[in-house]
């Protein structure tokens, strides 16, 4: 599970690796999250994280975490933007979708949701420090969401 942190204007102050899972699962803290979010001083969460088994459609655990994730976010005025499941085959956003009361948070007028949407030349420029990276699912869901990684490091 990985986490973006961004500010007021949509741009990406920060990211994090939440947790990372086995086969079948990850734990979410919701707690950890939000504590990320307000040490960060960002406005907006992304949440991203994989489906090994290609699936793309979401469990019922991904709809019941991205539920409480943006009742607690909502509550210390924090905006939860897109939960986006990655898989091989692609990439499912329930922002796009409509899921779960996202869609009254996706409003796509508001910057922090262009970030996702309709790509920027210079905006969606990002350089990017990939740490532990695994296959890499992290930069193809960034670049699924319309950004150009500019330069690209990894250890």
């Amino acid at each position: 599970m990985m986490v973006l942190y961004l500010n007021n204007a949509g741009d990406v102050i920060g990211y994090t690796k939440h947790s990372v899972g086995g086969i079948t699962g990850t734990l979410v803290d919701i707690r950890l999250i939000l504590a990320g979010a307000l040490k960060s001083l960002s406005t907006g969460i992304i949440i991203s994280h994989n489906h090994p088994s290609g699936n793309i459609q979401p469990s019922d655990s991904d709809i019941s975490i991205t539920k409480k994730l943006k009742e607690a976010a909502k509550s210390l005025e924090l905006e939860l933007i897109d939960h986006i499941i990655i898989t091989k085959e692609g990439f499912f956003s329930f922002a796009e979708e409509g899921m779960n009361g996202l869609e009254g948070f996706y409003d796509y007028s508001h910057s922090s949701a262009n970030i996702i949407n309709e790509p920027k030349q210079k905006k969606n420029e990002i350089v990017l420090l990939d740490l532990f990276s695994g296959t890499g699912g992290f930069s193809k869901g960034l670049e699924e969401a319309g950004y150009h990684i500019k330069q690209h490091y990894f250890f």
